[in-house]
């Protein structure tokens, strides 16, 4: 996320205001890197300029989408508040409304992310077949979306990374250990 930011600071903003959807990418590099404030000020602005745009088979076409997008990653942030609190049901339910609105729209970037959030959420619930099955998933998804994938660097365990983004490198890392483990619950 930090390169993507960092490309995108080097953009004059008037070529990022008239590129709606690369802004609103612009505000899901802000959520994932943790600065919501800036996330959420540019989703309501992307919001306002999508209502301002004229009417037109390609502006309303457009528009559905991008207000997709944006509930999307309204939903992936609400999510992710909720398990932060402990209130992980929710949690689920909400990010697995972003992964069908993602599947929907075909975003494969923001379907990785619901993917990883309900890993992480079944993963803290105690449900480790059920983590690393989604995690499996998510694997899936990115190998046929991006071939093979590159190879990270596993850590222990995911509780001892502190970004829940690389549990499914860990699953995938120690799959044979964890599918044994889960099957002696």
């Amino acid at each position: 996320m930090t390169n993507l930011l960092a490309w995108l600071e080097t953009l004059p903003e008037n070529v990022l205001r008239s590129r709606l959807r690369l802004r609103i990418y612009q505000a899901c590099a802000f959520f994932f890197d943790g600065q919501n404030t800036e996330c959420v000020n540019i989703l309501e602005e992307s919001k306002k300029a999508i209502q301002e745009l004229p009417s037109s088979l390609e502006n309303n076409s457009m528009r559905e989408e991008l207000s997709r997008l944006i509930e999307i990653v309204y939903a992936l942030m609400n999510g992710l508040a909720l398990s932060l609190q402990g209130k992980l049901d929710q949690s689920s339910q909400i990010i697995l409304q972003a992964k069908h609105l993602a599947e929907e729209v075909g975003n494969i970037f923001l379907l990785a992310h619901a993917y990883e959030g309900l890993a992480l959420n079944l993963y803290n619930q105690g449900q480790l077949w059920s983590a690393a099955s989604t995690s499996r998933q998510l694997i899936e998804l990115a190998e046929g979306a991006f071939g093979r994938l590159v190879r990270v660097s596993p850590c222990r365990s995911p509780r001892q990374d502190t970004s829940y983004r690389r549990i499914y490198v860990w699953i995938k890392t120690n799959w044979r250990k964890c599918t044994v483990s889960c099957q002696s619950f």
